[in-house]
């Protein structure tokens, strides 16, 4: 490797380090900006009266969730040729989810988990489109759940006809994807052997509609409505206000706006989000800081567990195993 592209990672690295104080500062000012609206002591009233046994409950089912997001990443792999050891998946996720608590959106653990499975892929051309196709499953369940929120608390008449029209909606999408785009920039890249161009090869591949994409689907579907139930735990717990389809609109939005790279972690967006949907629908906003609160405070406790992960011998075998008749 030249100097100059030595040189080109540890710019982007230095590049990133000096981000974070300025998405501190954004996390900071956001959080300020949000107890000088908002009584402090209301909040703090809430989350110091709220049931801590359902706060409990809704930390195990965080942690459920690691292991539904390792089973979705098995699948997507799977699809690849790939097989890695169900347990190193949800190694790697913990550390993961760990390494997300300190990095803006969900940036920082994509780049970790893509780098700790080169040595199972071959190299990062295959793990990214893995990490891609989970990222776009789990964003696309998230969007259509939203939809669907906005659709029966808006349309309570008709929410089978909004709901088909969203479905209907992405199916056109994906089908514009499969047919046209996909075709067309595999004759682009045909031959090239660019590593840009063999990652994007990768990625149209892992986004075709097989068995393990749809099995995917169907797991970032259970994700994402026990994201909802989760929080609905945490709401009752802490005795709000907010109703079940409240809940299956605001959820939804506030985790797509949280992916926004402006804080870290989402602290201070997610609780001004939750503060101004709860307003929205006439409820007090100090409830939707209290939930935002209790959402952050969570995340860091529960995802901690990935801290302790880096000092616990990682068993798993490292060598990858190419399932036979797979590309």
């Amino acid at each position: 490797m030249s100097p100059d592209s030595r040189a080109v990672p540890r710019a982007r690295g230095k590049r990133r380090r000096a981000l974070f104080p300025l998405k501190l500062a954004v996390s900071a000012g956001l959080l300020v900006l949000l107890f000088r609206h908002i009584p402090l002591d209301r909040g703090a009233s809430l989350l110091l009266h709220a049931d801590a046994l359902l706060v409990a409950a809704g930390g195990a089912l965080m942690v459920a969730q690691t292991g539904l997001s390792a089973l979705k990443w098995k699948v997507l792999l799977r699809g690849q040729g790939v097989i890695v050891p169900y347990a190193k998946l949800i190694r790697t996720c913990l550390l993961a989810n760990f390494v997300n608590l300190f990095s803006p959106g969900v940036l920082g653990g994509d780049a970790y988990r893509s780098i700790a499975l080169r040595e199972h892929t071959g190299g990062l051309a295959r793990s990214l489109p893995s990490i891609i196709a989970d990222r776009t499953t789990g964003l696309a369940v998230l969007v259509g759940l939203a939809a669907t929120g906005v659709s029966l608390y808006f349309v309570p008449a008709a929410p089978a006809l909004a709901a088909g029209l969203i479905l209907l909606t992405a199916l056109l999408g994906y089908a514009l994807l499969v047919a046209v785009v996909d075709p067309l920039l595999h004759r682009l890249i045909a031959g090239r052997e660019h590593s840009l161009m063999v990652l994007l090869s990768g990625i149209l591949v892992a986004l075709r509609p097989t068995r393990a994409l749809s099995t995917a689907f169907a797991i970032a579907l259970v994700f994402q409505l026990n994201t909802i139930f989760i929080v609905y735990v945490w709401s009752t717990g802490l005795h709000l206000s907010a109703t079940v389809l409240q809940l299956f609109l605001i959820v939804p939005t506030v985790y797509l706006l949280e992916m926004v790279p402006i804080s870290v972690s989402g602290v201070g967006l997610r609780e001004g989000v939750y503060a101004v949907l709860f307003s929205f629908f006439g409820l007090p906003p100090e409830q939707g800081l209290a939930l935002g609160l209790l959402t952050s405070i969570m995340r860091y406790v529960v995802n901690a567990i990935g801290a302790l992960i880096w000092f616990v011998p990682d068993g798993s075998r490292l060598e990858a195993v190419s399932v036979p008749g797979r590309a």
